[in-house]
């Protein structure tokens, strides 16, 4: 038996043990931790990425959460809906006193005679309002009219009369100020009246007669459509400006005298004045609108002045009992579909002086068979006068009949390829 110290100074038998027992087992259990600290580490690293049970929870604790919120977020939004609604309503209140004072300047600044511009806008902004409680109109009991507040703009009629009298105060008759009234008959305007504005008399299916002022200037548009009862219109020589369908549709009027001043006809201002028979366009008027005598189905016959220069479109579309029309040498332009569908019409005169007629603007004139030539008429005209009525007249034929056409070109050895 030899006992030895190792180096760590254990002693143990050499002639049993090659090396110290000590420092083996040591050495043994050191390698056994060293595996287990590595299983262990691979444990943990390995852990967190499996972990359903933690996210559940979480999930659970959010709807949780939600589930309990959901009473406050209705209320907030009641809140906020609220909170918008009394913004609107100061928002309305603010923009009725602008409104309101912006107006009662414009009163107080108004001259006796007020543009037309300006009467119509603040008629427009009263008409919709409640007019009792305003404070800048005016309740007018004795003549049943609201008028503004210095009395010269009325801004409706509220009253119940067959007869109305428009007193000498008002000098301008506002947007709306009759309209769709059932009761008048008869209006009678005073002098001092300038304007009239937009559907003013539109809708008063029972008016009958209008006495217009003498110093009337202007009749804005709309002003008198579909006044179906309306049956004669003498204007004023004062009148200048007539809007766009002032008479439309008034289906009763049979008599029209123009003012002295008027120089354009607006577009479709008398459309569809169905027992309108006889019309005289005089002079200075230079223009005649769009549409603004069509489907007059009873008009018979026009007389023209040497004013006009054009004719508009549709200007006398489907006047089917028209027969004649004799157009003077001052026309130059008629265009399209001017005279379209006038089926009755059988004479035309015309000059060579008008030299653009657009297409089809005698288009559906299907009896057309005499068109005359105003320079035809004189003793002293040449061979060039001639082919350009002849030229003229082929024209014509050519939108109204194809076949009456090539029969006139062969006739006068026209050729129809630049007609």
């Amino acid at each position: 038996m030899k006992i030895i110290k190792c180096l760590n100074g254990h002693g143990y038998d050499s002639e049993k043990y090659n090396n110290c027992p000590v420092c083996e087992k040591l050495s043994n259990s050191g390698k056994k931790t060293k595996i287990i600290k590595i299983k262990t580490l691979k444990k943990t690293e390995s852990q967190p990425e499996i972990k359903p049970e933690p996210k559940t929870s979480e999930h659970k604790k959010e709807t949780k959460v939600l589930t309990l919120n959901v009473p406050d977020y209705k209320k907030e939004l009641e809140r906020e809906l609220l909170k918008k609604q009394e913004i609107k309503t100061s928002e309305t209140k603010k923009i009725k006193q602008e409104t309101d004072k912006s107006i009662a300047s414009e009163l107080k600044t108004e001259k006796k005679n007020p543009p037309i511009e300006k009467s119509v806008k603040i008629a427009g902004l009263y008409n919709d309002m409640d007019i009792e409680h305003n404070e800048n109109i005016k309740i007018d009991d004795i003549n049943n009219m609201a008028t503004g507040k210095n009395g010269t703009l009325l801004i409706k009629y509220i009253g119940t009369n067959e007869v109305v009298h428009i007193p000498d105060t008002i000098t301008a008759i506002g947007k709306y100020a009759f309209r769709g009234n059932t009761t008048a008959k008869i209006v009678i305007m005073s002098d001092n009246i300038k304007t009239i504005g937009k559907f003013a008399f539109a809708y008063c299916k029972n008016l009958e007669k209008i006495v217009f002022s003498n110093n009337l200037e202007s009749i804005s548009e709309n002003a008198f459509m579909k006044c179906i009862r309306l049956k004669e219109l003498n204007f004023p020589n004062s009148l200048k400006t007539i809007g766009k369908g002032s008479f439309g549709q008034c289906i009763s009027i049979k008599k029209l005298t123009f003012p002295a001043q008027l120089k354009k006809i607006s577009d479709f201002a008398f459309f569809s004045c169905r027992s309108l028979n006889r019309l005289t366009v005089p002079n200075p008027v230079e223009i005649i609108g769009s549409s603004a005598f069509s489907e007059c189905y009873g008009l018979q016959k026009i007389a023209m002045s040497e004013s006009v220069t054009t004719i508009g479109e549709n200007a006398f579309a489907w006047c089917r009992s028209l027969e004649e029309i004799n157009l003077p040498s001052s026309v130059k332009l008629i265009n399209n579909w001017a005279f379209y569908g006038c089926s009755n019409l059988k004479n035309i005169k015309i000059s060579i002086q008008t030299k653009d007629i657009r297409d089809d603007a005698f288009c559906g004139c299907e009896n057309i068979w005499n068109i005359k030539i105003c320079e035809f008429e004189e003793d002293n005209y040449n061979e060039t006068i001639m082919k350009k009525g002849q030229r003229l007249t082929l024209k014509i034929l050519k939108q109204v009949n194809r076949k009456t056409a090539e029969r006139y070109a062969k006739e006068h050895k026209i050729s129809m390829m630049f007609i």
